[in-house]
């Protein structure tokens, strides 16, 4: 799920927002740094609370991203670019940790 941000994401910033490619490069660098920081203690939560209440808000925090992009595509600035970027990577790594269990 990370590739919007990765993928349409930069292309949004530079061609919507008007931000320079090294700036929209570096937020996704960031929407990558955020998760893999992150994931290891949504693992540990999962330990704590449980597989299934993890999934489920895994499943449900991405409904997250609709209201971000609106925000996103209201404000229309580099902070608002930010904001949205670290929003969705914080909902990434908090996410992913629901991911590994379901495949094992």
């Amino acid at each position: 799920a990370l590739w919007y941000i990765v993928v349409y994401m930069q292309t949004f910033f530079t061609d919507k927002l008007g931000i320079s490619s090294k700036t929209a490069a570096f937020l996704a660098i960031l929407a990558q740094l955020v998760p893999l920081i992150l994931t290891p203690f949504a693992g540990l939560l999962t330990d704590m609370i449980g597989v299934g209440r993890v999934m489920l808000y895994g499943n449900v925090s991405m409904f997250v991203a609709v209201p971000v992009f609106v925000f996103l595509v209201h404000y229309q600035t580099v902070v608002a670019a930010y904001v949205a970027t670290l929003i969705l990577a914080v909902v990434q790594g908090l996410a992913g940790a629901t991911y590994a269990p379901s495949s094992s």
